[in-house]
């Protein structure tokens, strides 16, 4: 009996460990305070899996949520 290994982009990035949806899930919970090593236990894998997730999701959302991003601030003088 073998085994195979399938790639989706649209489930996850090559390479890994976690879904898209499993990622972003993790980064939320870590984002409103529980710490990566209870997120590793809850989803069966390392700290380390957990935490390079959050880092790429988290990374993200910041970029998105800068104000530069969103729009240019102006200043009106009298």
């Amino acid at each position: 009996m073998g085994t195979f290994t399938e790639q989706s982009p649209e489930i996850a990035p090559p390479r890994a460990r976690l879904t898209s949806r499993a990622a972003r899930w993790a980064t939320r919970r870590v984002g409103r305070g529980r710490t990566v090593k209870e997120i590793a236990a809850e989803l069966g894998c390392n700290w380390h899996t957990v935490m390079r997730e959050v880092r790429r999701w988290g990374t993200a959302l910041l970029a998105a949520a800068r104000p530069s991003a969103i729009a240019p601030s102006y200043t009106c003088s009298s």
